[in-house]
């Protein structure tokens, strides 16, 4: 009984191994990044997870282990930190870091008396936005572009900048999707060499800028406001 009870435990503690094979590469997160890592422990805990850590599986093979237990990372962290800190705060980041959708607890193990969780990430990069800030923030944007093509020129129509606002907004949106397909469709070589999809994909962001839509239209913008690019 306790031989197949410890053969039991061993195939579970491999979830923490493979869980991060069956992850989506990427996932948008509906908040801003600031609003996220208030602490810097928060980021801490999750590039701890996603760098993981070598160890044998269950069957001595060395793998990338992306499992974590809250004391376990709590000693990783506190080797940064001035101000140690303890497994009470530890577990309110993880709660924290669970309700933005960005950690999940993958597994539980019985190890001693304890029945131990094991956090994993829910993706393995996050693209943080909140479409509801950037929506506001393209509009006040466009709303003073707006105010200063009109000061300039007084027969302007308001309803000019609605409409290049409803156009970038469109150009912008086609960029995101062709971006992430992109990314998604190179998995595997984003997987094997470790990259940080997240990143990858902000980068994809700053190339799109030269999308030829994009240039024409902010080019016929300038010329609105004498603007010299």
């Amino acid at each position: 009984m306790a031989d197949k009870m410890i053969q039991k435990e061993a195939e579970k503690r491999n979830i923490l191994f493979d869980y991060w094979e069956e992850i989506p590469l990427v996932i948008n997160v509906e908040i801003l990044a600031e609003e996220v890592f208030t602490h810097e422990v928060r980021e801490q805990i999750t590039y701890i997870i996603r760098k993981g850590i070598e160890e044998k599986d269950k069957d001595g093979k060395i793998r990338i282990r992306h499992g974590f237990s809250a004391k376990e990372l709590l000693e990783m962290v506190n080797k940064k930190l001035d101000e140690k800190m303890k497994l009470q705060s530890m577990y309110f980041h993880l709660m924290k870091l669970q309700e933005f959708g960005l950690i999940q607890v993958i597994t539980t193990l019985h190890e001693g008396r304890h029945n131990i969780a094991y956090f994993g990430r829910t993706a393995r990069a996050f693209n943080f936005e909140s479409k509801k800030n950037e929506q506001e923030r393209y509009h006040k944007l466009f709303n003073e572009g707006s105010n200063l093509a009109r000061a300039k020129n007084k027969d302007l129509s308001a309803d000019k900048f609605k409409k290049y606002l409803q156009e970038y907004l469109e150009i912008i949106k086609e960029n995101e999707e062709k971006s992430l397909e992109w990314v998604k469709s190179n998995e595997q070589l984003i997987n094997e060499n470790n990259i940080d999809a997240a990143y990858l994909f902000s980068f994809l962001k700053r190339i799109n800028y030269s999308n030829p839509k994009l240039v024409k239209l902010m080019h016929e913008i300038a010329n609105l406001i004498d603007y010299e690019i």
